[in-house]
């Protein structure tokens, strides 16, 4: 007789619950436990596979997958609420916000994403909500004012190269529109120190939020820069 999968499922939904809430705090499940009565299927999806199986995998930290994550709604600009939410989710897990910032930015440039400027908006909402301090804010409307007149960032985050490609490769599978760019950062990824693991992990991730034919797409394009 087969063996019952409950005890798994009840494992993985209380992963889920706690890599949410070390994302979010202790609350954070309440926007989505406030659709059980619509789509109990899809709040158990959510709970359950997006943070009990793919983020609270270890094959890259969280903290680390968080900007990950970030940086991609931030490139792919549909998302305002959810970006919102993970902004304030890398904070809470100990990204500066000139990190968070940088993140942002850096993968505009690298995706050339016209949403860049209004998930710059949400940063700065964020920042605000959040009583960050006004030279915080002076820095978002810079970066803002530099993206707009297409002056080059210069700066401020404290992440390494390896996380800087990391985000990239991220936002580049989220778009989903420049598989040879994806290629190529990939293989800058692997020079600068990021495994195999991390690339594929942060891959995988993104089909959660981009759909799981950009997740695809970027696999293609890691088993290409994987053999250079």
């Amino acid at each position: 007789m087969a063996l019952s999968p409950v005890p798994f499922e009840r494992d993985r939904h209380a992963r889920g619950l706690s890599t949410l809430q070390r994302i979010g705090g202790p609350d954070a499940a309440a926007p989505l436990l406030a659709l059980t009565d619509l789509a109990p299927d899809l709040v158990r999806f959510a709970i359950d596979f997006a943070y009990g199986e793919v983020l609270s995998r270890s094959g890259i930290a969280l903290k680390q997958r968080q900007l990950c994550t970030v940086a991609a709604l931030g490139a792919m600009g549909t998302a305002a609420f959810q970006l919102r939410w993970h902004i304030d989710g890398a904070l809470n897990l100990g990204w500066q916000p000139a990190d968070v910032l940088d993140a942002v930015v850096f993968t505009g440039a690298t995706t050339a994403s016209p949403a860049v400027a209004r998930s710059l908006g949400t940063v700065r909402e964020v920042f605000e909500a959040r009583g960050i301090g006004a030279d915080s804010l002076r820095t978002v409307d810079d970066a803002v004012a530099c993206w707009r007149q297409g002056i080059p960032w210069e700066g401020r985050a404290g992440f390494d190269d390896r996380t800087r490609h990391l985000i990239a490769v991220s936002a580049l599978t989220a778009v989903a529109n420049a598989p040879a760019r994806l290629e190529a950062e990939i293989v800058t990824a692997l020079g600068v120190g990021a495994t195999r693991e991390e690339i594929v992990e942060v891959i995988e991730q993104m089909a959660i939020y981009a759909g799981f034919p950009a997740a695809l797409n970027g696999l293609a394009a890691a088993r290409a820069a994987f053999v250079r």
